[in-house]
C-alpha cells in the first residue's frame, strides 16, 4: 500500500540526519550525550529543530498562496503516492557493494531525496521566471531594448520544466489527458 507524500515524516528523516551530525560534532568536541545534561540539551535542540520545520512550512504555504505556477508543481508533488519499495539504478558491482556493506538507503529516504531534487528543479524553474521577469521590466525601460538575456532565462526555465515533467510517469500523464478531454467535452 502507497504513501502519499503529505502522510510520510519527512520530519523523522530530517530530525535523523540532524542528531547524527550533532553527535558526529559532538565526537569531535569530546562529548557523548551519555550524560543527562547532554540528552536535556539534545531534546532541547530537537524541539528546536521541530519547532523550525513547522515554521519552515507555514512559510512554504504562504509562498504558495503568493505564487500559483509553485502551487501547481507542489499539488502534484503533494499528491505524490509512493510504495513500499525502490528500484536501484547503480552499476552490477556498485550494486554488490551496497548490498555487502549493508549501505542500501532505506525507503523513506529515497522518498525525502527524490522530493528534494523535485523541489530543486521547482525552484531553478521559478527563479529563472522570476529572473526573465525582472529583465523584462528592466528592458522595458531602455531606449532599445535587447531580449537575449529574457530569452536566455526563459529557455533555462524551459529546461527545468522539461526535467520536472520528465520525472511524471507516462500513465499519469495519459490519467491526466483523458480527464481534461473529458472535462472539456461536458463544457
Amino acid at each position: 500500500m502507497g504513501k502519499t507524500y503529505r502522510s510520510i515524516k519527512t520530519q523523522n528523516a530530517w530530525n535523523k540526519a540532524r542528531r547524527t551530525e550533532r553527535e558526529q560534532r559532538g565526537a569531535e568536541l569530546g562529548i557523548d550525550y551519555a550524560t543527562p545534561y547532554d540528552k536535556i540539551n539534545t531534546a532541547i535542540q530537537e524541539w528546536g529543530d521541530q519547532r523550525q520545520f513547522r515554521n519552515l512550512r507555514k512559510r512554504q504555504l504562504q509562498k504558495d498562496v503568493e505564487n500559483p505556477m509553485r502551487a501547481a508543481l507542489n499539488a502534484y508533488t503533494n499528491n505524490l503516492v509512493f510504495g513500499d519499495g525502490y528500484q536501484l539504478n547503480a552499476q552490477d558491482e556498485e550494486k554488490k557493494n551496497l548490498v555487502r556493506n549493508n549501505a542500501l538507503p532505506n525507503v523513506n529516504l529515497v522518498v525525502v531525496s527524490d522530493l528534494d531534487l523535485r523541489d530543486l528543479i521547482r525552484n531553478q524553474i521559478l527563479q529563472n521566471i522570476d529572473d526573465a521577469r525582472a529583465e523584462l521590466k528592466y528592458q522595458l525601460q531602455q531606449p532599445t531594448p535587447d531580449t537575449q538575456e529574457i530569452l536566455m532565462y526563459l529557455e533555462k526555465a524551459q529546461t527545468s520544466c522539461d526535467e520536472w515533467f520528465q520525472k511524471i510517469p507516462v500513465q499519469d500523464v495519459k490519467v491526466a489527458t483523458n480527464l481534461v478531454s473529458s472535462e472539456d467535452k461536458l463544457l
